[in-house]
């Protein structure tokens, strides 16, 4: 096996250890730690986004042991086979798409990090103007 996949070979043969879903609901609350973007309201995010990413490990497993074949011959109801893409591999890169999207929305992307709010992770700022005008109103 080797292409795109082969940095993961050793981590996802039978008998490896892969990672579980608490495993991953510890690492993505590390990250976002590290980046200051973690909140106990995002447990929820957190805990979905590590079940897409321990199903994908799962289905990326199911992969490499079936022999990881980007194609494979499909026969449809008429009888016809044709060769097609994978449905694992297409799992796969769709369960991707969907952990970048809460990466992003967890603020682990450069992307995610600069749309993310800082008036509301890191409380509010007011302008010394902003101070006297308060002030004056009483």
């Amino acid at each position: 096996m080797g292409g795109a996949f082969s940095k993961y070979a050793g981590f996802f043969e039978k008998g490896g250890n892969r990672v579980k879903k608490t495993a991953w609901k510890n690492r993505i609350i590390s990250a976002t730690k590290a980046v200051g973007t973690y909140r106990d309201a995002f447990l929820p995010m957190i805990d979905t986004l590590a079940n897409i990413l321990a199903e994908r490990d799962k289905i990326y497993q199911e992969y490499v042991e079936t022999g990881a074949k980007p194609v494979v011959e499909h026969t449809n109801k008429n009888g016809s086979t044709n060769m097609t893409k994978n449905p694992l591999l297409v799992s796969w890169g769709d369960m991707n798409t969907s952990a970048l999207s809460y990466w992003r929305d967890l603020g682990l992307t450069p992307a995610g990090l600069k749309k993310i709010d800082e008036s509301a992770i890191k409380g509010k700022k007011v302008s010394a103007l902003g101070d006297i005008l308060r002030d004056i109103g009483g």
